[in-house]
């Protein structure tokens, strides 16, 4: 009787997400009619791109490649970043992690390339630090846990830059899974802690 019950609740929050996400799409395109400016629009073509990651990941891949197309046009390297990072996550749900890697590649090239011209920018240090998390989830999913820790340490150290706390304890948490694979259930638990603390400190800051 409770599974009954449930199923109205669970169509009705469904209902409300869609049409939630509907409403941020038609906001987002309004704006892309709008504007003239083509970063402008690379953007709005990414913001698309990430509404769609989880609910319909071919549309992501659409909206990304308009993003990575009007970047590579304009020279717009955090554009194109962005967008690469996009198609990474599409393919993690396709299920193709070999795709997903080289996309996540492509986007800390860019991120890297961006960052000579001003590698103090933080949005363009969350951008990298993001491709190499991306890149960890990947290597993690694949059981290349040597790969995986490189990688969610290199994030951990642009998060720490940047003051990302968020992030930070994602990337703790991150470190502790890997860990807890390798049997290794005194490290993982040093992480967890680590993750924990952070959860705690941004609680209390709230």
């Amino acid at each position: 009787m409770k599974i009954i019950r449930c199923i109205p609740i669970l169509f009705l929050l469904l209902f409300l997400q869609s049409g939630a996400q509907d409403v941020r799409c038609d906001s987002l395109r309004r704006v892309l009619r709008s504007t003239k400016i083509d970063t402008a629009k690379v953007n709005v073509y990414n913001k698309l791109a990430d509404v769609f990651k989880e609910s319909n990941p071919d549309s992501t891949i659409f909206y990304a490649k308009r993003a990575s197309a009007l970047s590579l046009a304009t020279g717009y390297d955090f554009g194109a970043g962005n967008a690469e990072i996009n198609q990474g996550n599409a393919q993690i749900i396709l299920g193709d992690y070999k795709s997903a890697l080289s996309h996540f590649k492509k986007a800390q090239s860019y991120y890297e390339k961006a960052m000579t011209d001003d590698d103090g920018n933080r949005m363009i240090k969350n951008g990298l630090a993001r491709a190499y998390a991306s890149a960890g989830v990947v290597f993690s999913e694949q059981s290349n846990y040597y790969m995986a820790l490189e990688h969610y340490q290199k994030a951990l150290k642009l998060y720490r830059e940047i003051g990302q706390k968020q992030n930070i304890s994602k990337a703790y948490n991150n470190i502790g899974i890997v860990y807890k694979s390798q049997q290794n259930s005194k490290k993982a638990l040093e992480y967890f802690k680590k993750a924990y603390n952070i959860q705690e400190e941004i609680g209390e800051q709230a």
